[in-house]
C-alpha cells in the first residue's frame, strides 16, 4: 500500500494523469515572458498610474514630524545621607500616559478644531528612561504642545505626590529658612564687625590725638628753648649791667669816701687850727683879765672864743656826720659786695642753666618726643594689625560661613526643585525630517506594487484570453 502511494507520488500517471495533460498544466517561462511582453503597455500603464497616485499622495499629504521627549522617575525624597530616593518606576510613567488618561489635559493644549495626537511611550528593558512621542505637522508647535503638556503633567503630579514628597519638601523648606536666618545673623555679625572696627579706629584716634597733643606740647617746648636761652642771656646781660651799675656805684662810693675823708681831714686840720687859736685867745684873755686891760678888747676876745668854740662844735658835728656818712658808705659798699657776689652766683647759675639745663631739658624733650613718636608708631602698627586681624580673619570666617550657607542653599534649592514624581530628562524635540509620509518608501512600494499588479493583470488577461479561445 505504501509502495503504491510512493509510486503514484513519483509517477503522475499513477493518479490517472496522462502525460499530455501534465504537459499542458506546466508553466512555460518563455511563453510567460512572451505574454508579459505582449501586455507590456498595459503593465506600463498600470505601474504608471499606481506610481503617479503614490506621488500625488506624497505631494498632497501633510508631513508629520516626530515630536518626542524623555522622562525618568523623579526624586520623591532624600535619605539620611542626602541621597535621592524615588518611589516611582518606569511602569508608573508609562501608565500615566496610557490610554485616554490625559486626553482632557491634551485637548486644552492643541489648537481648536485639530485632532488630538496619539501619544505613545517606549522604554528599553534595563533603562529608566521613558520616551514620550507623537506625530504633529508643525515641529515648533508640536514641541510647544509637548512642553506644555509635560509641564502640566509634572505640575499636576507634584500637587498629588505622596506624603513622602510633602514631608521632604517641608524638611528642605525648614532648612532653607534656617539658612536664611543664619544669613541674616551673618549680616548682623558683619554690622557688629563694622561697629567693632569703627570702635577700634575711634579708640586709636583718641589715643593718637592724646599722643599728638603731647608731641605738640613737646615741640612747642623745643621751640621755646631758644627763647628761654635768649631770655636767660638777657637776664645775664641785665645782671651784668647791674654789676656795672654796682661797680660804678662802688667807684662813686670810693670817690665819695675819699672826698669825705679829705673833707674830714681838712675839717680836723681846721679844728686843730681853731682849737689852737682859741687856746691862744683864751690865754690872751686870761692874761688881759689879770692885767686889767681894755674891757672892750676882752669882750671881743671872749666873743671870738665863744664863736670858735661854737664853730668847733659845728665842725665836730660835721665830722661826726661825715663819719656817719662814711659808715653808710661802708654799709652800702658791703651790701654792694654782697649783691655782686649774689649777682655773680646768679650769673653762674643762669649760665649753667643756659649751657647745661636747657641742653638737658632739650635732650629730655627730644627723648620724650622720640618716645611718644615710637609709642605712636607702635600704636599705629598694633591698631593696623588688630584691624587687619579682626577684619581679615573675621571677614574671612563670615565669608566662608556665607559661602558654605550659599552652597547649602543652592543644594537645598536644587533638591527642592528636583522633588517631582516625574523628571524631564530630554526636553521636547522634533525630527529633522518628516516622519510621515515616507515619500521614497511609498513611491518605491507603489512602483513594486504596480509591477506586481500589472504582471498579475497581464497574466489574468492572457489566461482569460486563452480560455476564451479554447471555448470557441
Amino acid at each position: 500500500m505504501k509502495e503504491q502511494e510512493r509510486q503514484q507520488a513519483v509517477d503522475p500517471s499513477a493518479k490517472g494523469y496522462s502525460p499530455d495533460a501534465y504537459s499542458e498544466d506546466e508553466i512555460d517561462l518563455v511563453e510567460l515572458v512572451a505574454v508579459l511582453w505582449r501586455q507590456r503597455w498595459l503593465m506600463v500603464g498600470v505601474v504608471t498610474v499606481i506610481t503617479a497616485l503614490a506621488v500625488v499622495y506624497c505631494l498632497k499629504a501633510t508631513p508629520q514630524y516626530l515630536i518626542s521627549a524623555q522622562l525618568t522617575p523623579g526624586i520623591t525624597g532624600y535619605d539620611a545621607g542626602n541621597k535621592p530616593v524615588s518611589s516611582w518606576s518606569v511602569k508608573d510613567i508609562e501608565a500615566l500616559f496610557a490610554g485616554d488618561a490625559q486626553q482632557a489635559l491634551l485637548l486644552a493644549l492643541v489648537p481648536e478644531g485639530t485632532s488630538l495626537p496619539k501619544i505613545s511611550t517606549a522604554s528599553s528593558k534595563d533603562s529608566k528612561i521613558v520616551t514620550i512621542k507623537f506625530l504633529w505637522p508643525d515641529p515648533v508647535e508640536g514641541k510647544k504642545i509637548l512642553q506644555d503638556f509635560l509641564q502640566s503633567i509634572v505640575s499636576n503630579k507634584n500637587e498629588q505626590i505622596s506624603h513622602q514628597i510633602t514631608v521632604s519638601r517641608g524638611v528642605i523648606e525648614q532648612l532653607i529658612q534656617k539658612i536664611g536666618s543664619d544669613k541674616e545673623q551673618i549680616t548682623i555679625d558683619r554690622a557688629r564687625l563694622k561697629d567693632s572696627l569703627l570702635r577700634i579706629q575711634q579708640e586709636f584716634e583718641v589715643k593718637k590725638n592724646d599722643i599728638e597733643k603731647e608731641i605738640l606740647v613737646i615741640l612747642k617746648s623745643l621751640e621755646l628753648i631758644p627763647t628761654q636761652k635768649q631770655r636767660l642771656e638777657n637776664t645775664i646781660s641785665t645782671i651784668k649791667n647791674n654789676l656795672k651799675l654796682i661797680e660804678a656805684e662802688q667807684k662813686t662810693i670810693a670817690a665819695n669816701r675819699v672826698e669825705i675823708l679829705q673833707t674830714i681831714k681838712n675839717i680836723n686840720a681846721r679844728i686843730e687850727t681853731i682849737d689852737r687859736e682859741t687856746k691862744e685867745l683864751m690865754e690872751l684873755r686870761k692874761s688881759m683879765a689879770t692885767e686889767k686891760s681894755d674891757q672892750f678888747a676882752l669882750l671881743m676876745y671872749s666873743n671870738i672864743v665863744q664863736q670858735n668854740i661854737a664853730y668847733l662844735t659845728t665842725l665836730q658835728q660835721r665830722v661826726s656826720d661825715l663819719n656817719k656818712e662814711i659808715n653808710q658808705y661802708d654799709v652800702m659798699e658791703a651790701k654792694n659786695v654782697d649783691r655782686v657776689k649774689s649777682l655773680q652766683i646768679q650769673i653762674s647759675e643762669i649760665e649753667v642753666d643756659r649751657d647745661q639745663g636747657l641742653a638737658i631739658e632739650k635732650e629730655k624733650l627730644n627723648q620724650k618726643l622720640l618716645s611718644y613718636k615710637a609709642e605712636l608708631g607702635k600704636l599705629e602698627k598694633e591698631t593696623e594689625l588688630t584691624l587687619l586681624d579682626v577684619k581679615v580673619n573675621k571677614e574671612q570666617e563670615l565669608k566662608s560661613k556665607e559661602a558654605r550657607l550659599e552652597k547649602e542653599l543652592q543644594t537645598l534649592t536644587v533638591n527642592l526643585e528636583a522633588l517631582a514624581a516625574v523628571e524631564v530628562v530630554q526636553s521636547p524635540f522634533s525630527s529633522i525630517n518628516p516622519e510621515k509620509p515616507k515619500k521614497i518608501k511609498i513611491v518605491v512600494f507603489a512602483f513594486v506594487l504596480g509591477v506586481i499588479v500589472a504582471m498579475m493583470a497581464s497574466l489574468m488577461y492572457a489566461f482569460w484570453a486563452r480560455n476564451k479561445a479554447k471555448m470557441v
